[in-house]
């Protein structure tokens, strides 16, 4: 079978006879063939750095098509860049295209299974799509991998609030206070989940703390405001009048909240979308976690 070398290999040959003195014309050829793939080896790798190098900072400036051309331009030249394959999924989430960044962050742990960013990026990704029991398991493999990433234990959470299990949530918020005391999202969250199980009393110092941060934000009062009523105060702190206070009795009486089985409103966004029974979401988020393990 004939071989045919390019041109400049049998140059490179025959310089390297010259000056080595080498007479095996097969040996030699080999050095220069190894010689000039190294030397292509050297030029791809400077042009995927290069795709890189530009890509990172039009992520940050947000202009993710053109970023995520790039990445995918780095991938096809280097496919076993994890940094190229993150890139590609993180793009694709920005861009909202959920399902696609999904498939890719799978493939970037393909290549590194332990990969925080792309573990915990997939949490969020589950999250954006409504899939809450997934995600839970998701960010319980990402919090082993970065215990310090807090915000890995305020995904749980909030998941875990949101699918109508507000006590499974309960430790995360506090771990992350026990932190950041002033943490304003947790603080919201520990102060829904305790709406969540009718536990206004515990709410309350937890929307007054959050208050103190952003007392202009409306969701903090509407949530000040809804346990302070049902705890017997006006919404300044003040004792409810007999009359107010016998009409919260009266609105106790017809809604008949078991936080268990029902919603208060549809639409509050101070009340987490709650399952219709608390023992089968758990049940169900323990299935799949033994699933997943």
């Amino acid at each position: 079978m004939d071989i045919k070398v390019p041109k400049e290999f049998v140059d490179r040959a025959n310089e390297l006879t010259e000056a080595m003195q080498v007479s095996t014309t097969f040996e030699v050829l080999r050095m220069a063939i190894e010689e000039g793939l190294g030397d292509l080896e050297r030029k791809r790798s400077r042009r995927v750095d290069e795709a890189l190098k530009q890509a990172t900072p039009l992520f940050k400036r947000e202009q993710f098509t053109k970023a995520l051309s790039l990445y995918q331009s780095a991938f096809k030249m280097l496919p076993g860049s994890v940094e190229a394959a993150y890139g590609i999924s993180a793009c694709l989430e920005r861009l909202g295209e959920y399902e696609r960044a999904l498939e890719a962050y799978h493939a970037c742990l393909g290549l590194d299974p332990d990969h925080p960013q792309a573990t915990a990026r997939i949490g969020v990704v589950f999250m954006s799509l409504r899939r809450f029991q997934e995600a839970v398991v998701a960010f319980d493999r990402a919090i082993p991998l970065k215990p310090e990433w807090r915000w890995l234990r305020l995904g749980r959470a909030d998941s875990l609030r949101v699918l109508g299990l507000p006590q499974e949530s309960f430790p995360d918020y506090e771990a992350v206070l026990a932190v950041e005391p002033d943490r304003f999202s947790a603080l919201c969250g520990l102060a829904e989940a305790h709406n969540a199980i009718r536990n206004f009393d515990g709410a309350l110092p937890f929307w007054e703390r959050a208050a103190a941060l952003r007392p202009e934000d409306t969701k903090v009062q509407a949530g000040l405001y809804l346990s302070r009523s049902w705890v017997g105060e006006d919404h300044f702190g003040g004792q409810l009048s007999p009359d107010r206070q016998l009409q919260r009795e009266r609105d106790e009486r017809c809604i008949q909240w078991d936080h268990r089985r029902r919603q208060i409103t549809c639409d509050n966004p101070l009340c987490p979308s709650l399952f219709p029974d608390e023992l089968q979401a758990l049940q169900a988020l323990q299935a799949l976690r033994s699933k997943s393990a």
